[in-house]
């Protein structure tokens, strides 16, 4: 079986037609077209956004290889929707466990490092949807959002995947920080003379705080967020 009979599989099974597809994927439908017919492969963002709709994964869809119980499990690049699990769960050969915490209180002072170390659980993510990302698993950690502060972005609830290798701050970009013990995920903004800007989604119930220099350096950046659970 081919990638393209797969496709066509999955589409039967869920009722979707091609109009489907390029209406929910945004492309043209002599792309679509194409991956049906076997004439090209979807790859890239395409290939991780045919799997979440097709509710399954990006490697099975390229080699057959997972087992459909499976699939109906994965939901967003690659990520089961019961992925959160004790040390000790089964690995499948797709996933890499990162650490995961559910707590949004950080021991005031403890180094991020030993967090790492220390979780007890672990979040089960797909190998295929790292490589894609271009992040190495040992710079990955898990956790959950807290709140409405980023409601229109990140919904209560949702887990986020954190490069933890991303610590200079890219005005605009969304980080996970630890700032006055707290696990916090903002937007950030440098200032002039080294200040900090810290923003919300949500800025009318979170307006923006800006921080001096010196209240600055009370910030930790623990990493970039690239990568975030789809919540319907």
């Amino acid at each position: 079986m081919e990638i393209s009979d797969r496709i066509r599989t999955r589409m039967k099974e869920l009722g979707l037609k091609s109009v489907d597809v390029t209406k929910a994927m945004k492309v043209s439908s002599g792309g679509v077209s194409q991956w049906l017919n076997g004439l090209t492969k979807p790859s890239g963002q395409n290939l991780l956004n045919l799997a979440k709709l097709l509710k399954t994964s990006p490697t099975w869809l390229l080699s057959g290889e997972l087992e459909k119980q499976r699939e109906a499990n994965v939901s967003n690049d690659g990520l089961s929707q019961a992925d959160i699990y004790e040390h000790h769960s089964p690995l499948h050969h797709d996933d890499v466990e990162v650490p995961f915490f559910e707590e949004v209180e950080l021991a005031a002072g403890n180094g991020f490092t030993s967090m790492l170390d220390s979780s007890s659980k672990t979040s089960r993510l797909s190998i295929s949807m790292l490589e894609t990302a271009k992040v190495p698993a040992s710079s990955v950690a898990c956790c959950k959002v807290v709140g409405n502060s980023m409601e229109r972005v990140l919904k209560n609830g949702a887990k986020i995947a954190i490069d933890t290798r991303k610590s200079a701050i890219k005005d605009g970009s969304i980080y996970a920080i630890e700032h006055g013990g707290m696990l916090r995920v903002k937007y950030l903004y440098r200032l002039p003379f080294n200040g900090l800007r810290i923003r919300s989604e949500n800025e009318d119930d979170y307006p923006d705080e800006e921080l001096s220099q010196e209240d600055a350096k009370e910030v930790r950046i623990i990493g970039r967020v690239f990568w975030q659970e789809s919540i319907l």
